[in-house]
């Protein structure tokens, strides 16, 4: 699909009842990183885990969407399903197996191991609540990423040739 608006219309058609498209994540690790650099996000985290992550977020026909049952799903009205880039129909937040194929979520979960700590160290936005830390508190090597994904960097440098100079030598010491 070219973007977006194909891809909707390729999998929830109009006139069809599937009223939500979920769509996988893919969790990025630390990449190694100890601090913040003031480089993109998608230039400086490249590993991910290996396998496409249960979670998915949904893109929901707002005339069928009802209440949000949280930040991964929403109540859909009048019969309406959800399905997943591959035209799977599942219910709630997970989509286990997902596909990545299509569309996929790149979730920069960890960042830095700074940037991790000062996640614990600062209220939620939805709620004003802290974190629980499910995880440990210093990310554990498994955290890093095991595999190499420059997709998003090699996509966002094709969309927008200026950030090509992030490539230059220079940047490679930060």
């Amino acid at each position: 699909h070219k973007n977006i608006v194909d891809l909707l219309e390729a999998t929830a058609p109009e006139g069809s009842n599937v009223g939500a498209v979920g769509i996988n994540w893919l969790f990025f690790g630390t990449s190694g990183r100890d601090f913040y650099q003031p480089l993109p996000v998608t230039k400086r985290f490249q590993h991910r885990e290996e396998d496409v992550n249960q979670h998915t977020k949904s893109i929901v026909r707002i005339k069928v969407g009802g209440p949000c049952v949280d930040q991964h799903q929403f109540i859909l009205k009048d019969g309406a399903v959800k399905v997943d880039t591959a035209g799977k129909h599942f219910s709630g937040p997970f989509n286990i197996n997902g596909p990545s194929d299509v569309a996929v979520l790149h979730h920069y979960y960890w960042k830095s191991q700074a940037e991790w700590a000062q996640k614990f160290a600062t209220p939620r936005n939805d709620n004003g609540v802290l974190r629980q830390k499910r995880f440990p508190f210093y990310p554990t090597e498994s955290s890093a990423g095991q595999v190499l994904d420059t997709s998003a960097w090699e996509f966002l440098k094709k969309a927008v040739p200026k950030y090509n100079i992030y490539d230059d030598h220079v940047f490679a010491t930060w």
